[in-house]
């Protein structure tokens, strides 16, 4: 069911009528609009209908896109099992598929997944794509996060997932934007731990660009917004304290703690990229 629909049908069902649900979050006719037609609605207004409702945001989502989520999953997930399997005939394959399913839906869901296996094939030396087409694919990415004021999961993810791509001043900017923005984002945030995952992910990107400096400058910003119980985060900045103040102990103990809580990818990680 279409998003407008399922509010309709949630109005109606509880007996309120346009006008009530309308009053003090915008007018009836943004709201008979919004039903009627399905025009672009403001997420907070939104947000305040469901609220008044007695309906959870969650909840909303998950029955306005059951089909079509399951669907995209299933697509995920076909792609993520032949990539491990290094199925990559089959992937170049897909890809082809994505290229028609996004020229026909304009859906960026599935842009985002021709992205992202385009770039690992790539990587494989499967496939070849030149600085122009990489290109290509981070300017789409960064013009569809600039449309969006506030980013929900999926749009963390990308900026998660594709962050290697962008330029590191591109990086810098959106997660000083994004701490500036994290009490709007806290819920989620914390649910999924985006904001680790951001941290980290930039972390390694600039230290692997030995853009020093700025991982000092990123390593600051982390430590005023880390979750007290998230200790992988804070063992990985002392392990990078350590680094950049040459204090072998203080690199080890980072890494015996680690291996201690079974985070021995991450110890192996950070070993082959600070040595």
């Amino acid at each position: 069911m279409e998003s407008n629909e399922l509010l309709k049908s949630f109005r109606i069902e509880r007996g309120v009528t346009q006008t009530d649900l309308s009053d003090g979050i915008s007018t009836r006719n943004t709201l008979g609009s919004y039903e009627t037609k399905g025009k672009s609605i403001n997420y907070q207004v939104l947000r305040q209908y469901l609220d008044r409702l007695n309906v959870s945001i969650e909840e909303f989502d998950y029955l306005s896109s059951e089909d079509l989520n399951s669907n995209k999953k299933n697509i995920s997930t076909t792609l993520a099992k032949m990539y491990y399997r290094q199925d990559f005939e089959g992937l170049q394959q897909m890809i082809r598929k994505l290229e028609k399913r996004y020229d026909s839906t304009k859906d960026f869901y599935y842009f985002h997944l021709l992205a992202q296996y385009t770039l690992a094939l790539d990587k494989e030396g499967v496939m070849s794509i030149n600085q122009s087409e990489r290109s290509y694919f981070s300017d789409k990415i960064k013009l569809y996060l600039s449309k969006i004021d506030t980013w929900g999961q999926f749009e963390a993810a990308l900026f998660i997932n594709f962050m290697y791509i962008f330029e590191t001043e591109y990086v810098v900017h959106m997660l000083s934007y994004i701490g500036q923005k994290s009490p709007v984002y806290s819920t989620l945030y914390k649910k999924y731990r985006l904001l680790e995952k951001m941290h980290l992910n930039a972390m390694y990107l600039l230290y692997e660009r030995q853009e020093f400096h700025l991982v000092t400058v990123i390593i600051s910003s982390f430590k005023t917004i880390i979750d007290k119980d998230d200790l992988k985060s804070k063992v990985i900045i002392s392990f990078f304290e350590g680094v950049f103040e040459e204090d072998e102990p203080k690199k080890n103990l980072a890494l015996k703690v680690l291996r201690t809580f079974d985070m021995d990818a991450h110890a192996d990680y950070l070993v082959t990229l600070c040595g």
